[in-house]
């Protein structure tokens, strides 16, 4: 609204000083004749009831509050300040809103080719960032996965994975359904029983619950191999694992052993110690007849806490010995401790007391030339913050004789936190294999892999059916999930969010709608993300591959889906008379003949494929000018050709932008909503104004008289729309309807059909005019 001319000042007038945006730098002055009310200046500084709700006067300094407006009569010379206070018009001066000012934007699209399940492509759907000269306008893109302080390696491609340690690392997070190389949760751990070499090896698995099948090493099913276990802990409630406990820590050492000691450190904390000696060439020698004879080995096996000059302490102690340890290091005696059962798997039971033996020294005898084994000691020890030195040597010297075959090595020092759980984490997934070494596996498990599957809350089929009535109730059950609304919700709501966002807080019924939409279109998402990302940044990137976009609004998580409206009726005008500083903006897509799109194909596997999409009029033989796009979270190569053909046709037809800033009243429309545009700055529409008057006939609206004139052509076809306004805030906007200028009077226009009372427009409505199916811009 311009500024108003104020009256002579010989008519005494009334003059308010009035911002009519909380933001504005600059007043303007309204006048009103000398004895009207406060209420009536306020209707002349703000005509729009409307932006008249969230209105603010201030008499003198002093704020008056709304229901003395009708009854003050200020004075000639009073100080009186106007200006806008957006938000709840009963919610008291305390409760403001933060955002007073509104960017709004519009993007203007011809028809978009591509079906999605049977249904239109949208005016306005999601596109994906092109890599070359392919240029995208999308009102609800995929922005790149960024990682946060390090270099980002997104699960494109199952291709030469493998399972690796990543300390430190965020860890990995499965969403929908996706063939999956766990990494590492724990150390490798060898241990020797006998003859045989076995494994230990725990993977992490991501936030539980999940569901994992088809476990593989490589290529081949886990069930073809011999010698395997497997134990799973797939809830938050499962019993801890057995097949790997007490925090194990195993180092290779690889040190021929001699008469010279080798000394090595343990783990800190460790409270148990294993010391594997090989021989690699077996233990054993020939008589002069080349009969195996039987050969022996001893060897000296010493710890004392490490960084400490303390005596070293044989590991197979005495009772004296045992008392002595523990009494300098202030533990109290634990007879355990200090016993040896070299043929107990220490991953099984606990270690029993046997009284302590006499001898220190361990012997190994064996009559095997020629045929390599491990020899593993393990005792106990009492606790320690600094962990302990251990010291191997042979106390029998290397023989020289060419028939005799004694060299020995150390090859693993291992030690283990017996009190400690290595997975103290319930919320976690993990899975333990103990694999057994044979012709078939002969070296590290790294390639070990399955298909895995998050458990989620579902919404039931009958709030996908009827969403307005939906609730945090309607997740009644549990399962496998691979619909983005579902995925998205869990990333809020499920045990891996530091900050569970309350339900209160969450709009079901816009998520049910979401739910229902992604399921009747068939649109799904699978992924491993292994990197550092924002909760919001991939929510929005999983909405966006269903061409949807989450936001807050009204201080709840909502979302917001680009899909055709059929027959939905515009929530919102935008006229110049609402609007100030329209922009607009035109991309020139340059020439394209194909596009590529790589992705993880299920059907193969979840292996590295591709799919070409060719434009109109091209094919394999004549296409030269090709782009790549990436479809995140895409594995079914009929889902990318039909989501990829509509990213791509909005890309080229989706060129126009328009861009413009809004007051208060901007808040009436939510973002995602669907508004028509008319404006006199890019050709579309004639104009807009408020209605002044109506010319009643007979029951119905035959005319009505505009607060200005609209400039129309003779010869044109008119058309009108209007907007209406509840009192409460709420907006409703009319259908089109056909009118005529009257020739004399060019504020006034007569509908061609009648209107019924209740039915037409009222006086203070914005009345939108235009050729016909040209008011408006949608």
């Amino acid at each position: 609204m311009s500024a108003v001319t104020c009256l002579p000042e010989a008519l005494k007038t009334l003059r308010a000083s009035v911002r009519r945006s909380p933001v504005a730098g600059q007043s303007q002055t309204v006048c009103v004749p000398a004895g009207s009310t406060l209420a009536a200046l306020i209707a002349e500084a703000f005509p729009d009831a409307f932006l008249r709700r969230f209105a603010v006067a201030f008499v003198n300094g002093a704020e008056v509050a709304s229901d003395a407006w009708a009854s003050l009569t200020p004075g000639a010379g009073d100080f009186i300040n106007l200006s806008i206070r957006p938000g709840d018009a009963d919610s008291g001066p305390g409760k403001f809103l933060r955002t007073v000012l509104q960017i709004a934007v519009i993007a203007a699209a011809a028809w978009v080719g591509g079906m999605i399940g049977g249904l239109p492509g949208s005016l306005a759907a999601a596109a994906i960032t092109m890599g070359g000269n392919l240029i995208i306008n999308s009102l609800i893109p995929i922005a790149p996965l960024k990682a946060r302080g390090e270099a980002l390696a997104p699960v494109y491609t199952v291709t030469g994975a493998r399972n690796q340690a990543r300390t430190y690392a965020p860890m990995p997070l499965i969403l929908g359904e996706h063939r999956f190389f766990p990494p590492l949760y724990g150390q490798y751990v060898q241990e020797t029983i006998g003859n045989d070499v076995y494994l230990r090896v725990p993977f992490c698995l991501g936030p539980a619950p999940v569901e994992i099948d088809d476990l593989k090493i490589g290529e081949t099913p886990l069930s073809s191999f011999t010698g395997v276990e497997v134990e799973t802990r797939l809830t938050a409630d499962a019993p801890p694992h057995t097949l790997y406990v007490g925090d194990p820590t195993q180092n290779a050492v690889g040190a021929a052993i001699t008469t010279t000691a080798t000394v090595r450190n343990t783990s800190l904390d460790a409270d148990e110690i294993e010391v594997v000696l090989g021989f690699r060439g077996g233990l054993g020698g020939y008589d002069d007849k080349q009969r195996k004879v039987a050969k022996s080995v001893i060897f000296e096996v010493l710890y004392r806490p490490a960084g400490s000059s303390d005596a070293w302490v044989s590991h197979r102690a005495t009772v004296p010995q045992a008392n002595a340890a523990t009494d300098d290091l202030g533990i109290p005696y634990r007879p355990d401790y200090f016993t040896i059962e070299s043929d107990l798997d220490p991953y099984v039971g606990r270690l029993t007391a046997n009284g302590g033996a006499a001898s220190g020294n361990v012997t190994v005898t064996r009559s095997d030339p020629g045929r390599g084994f491990q020899f593993p000691i393990r005792f106990a020890v009492p606790r320690h913050p600094a962990g302990y030195q251990v010291s191997v040597r042979r106390l029998t010297a290397a023989s020289a004789d060419p028939n005799t075959i004694d060299a020995a090595w150390w090859e693993i020092l291992g030690s283990r936190r017996s009190y400690a759980d290595p997975f103290p984490e319930r919320g976690i997934a993990s899975v333990v294999l103990r694999i057994k070494a044979s012709e078939q596996l002969n070296n590290i498990i790294e390639t070990f892999n399955c298909i895995a599957k998050p458990v989620v809350p579902l919404f039931s089929a009958g709030s996908k059916a009827s969403p307005d009535s939906a609730s945090a109730a309607s997740l009644t059950t549990t399962g496998k999930s691979r619909n983005p609304a579902e995925i998205v919700l869990n990333l809020y709501r499920g045990s891996q969010a530091a900050r569970p966002r309350p339900d209160a807080r969450i709009d079901w019924p816009a998520w049910a709608a979401f739910a229902a939409f992604c399921e009747a279109q068939g649109l799904h998402y699978d992924e491993v993300i292994d990197t550092s990302i924002g909760r919001g940044e991939l929510a929005r990137r999983i909405c966006a591959s269903a061409h949807a976009r989450p936001l807050k609004w009204g201080g709840r998580l909502t979302v917001v889906i680009d899909r055709d409206r059929g027959s939905e009726a515009p929530a919102q005008t935008f006229t110049p008379r609402n609007v100030a500083n329209l922009r607009w903006q035109k991309a020139f897509p340059q020439d394209l003949h194909a596009v590529r799109i790589a992705f993880n194909n299920a059907d193969n596997g979840w292996q590295a494929d591709e799919v070409t999409l060719y434009l109109d009029g091209y094919d394999a033989s004549n296409a030269t000018k090709i782009e790549t796009l990436q479809l995140p979270g895409k594995t079914d190569a009929d889902e990318v050709r039909i989501v990829g053909r509509q990213f791509i046709n909005n890309s080229l037809r989706q060129t126009e932008r328009f861009t413009f800033d809004m007051d208060a009243e901007a808040l009436t429309c939510r973002p995602g909503a669907y508004a028509v545009l008319l404006h006199d700055a890019i050709g579309v529409g004639l104009g807009a104004a408020r209605i002044a008057t109506r010319e009643i006939s007979g029951g119905n609206v035959v005319a009505v008289v505009l607060d200005a004139p609209v400039d129309t052509e003779t010869g044109d076809t008119l058309a009108a729309r209007w907007r209406s306004e509840d009192g409460a805030g709420g907006l409703t906007v009319g259908s089109e309807v056909a009118v005529t200028r009257d020739a004399t009077n060019p504020n006034r226009f007569v509908l061609v059909t009648p209107l019924a009372t209740a039915s037409a427009p009222i006086v203070g409505d914005k009345l939108l005019i235009g050729r016909s199916t040209e008011v408006a811009l949608p």
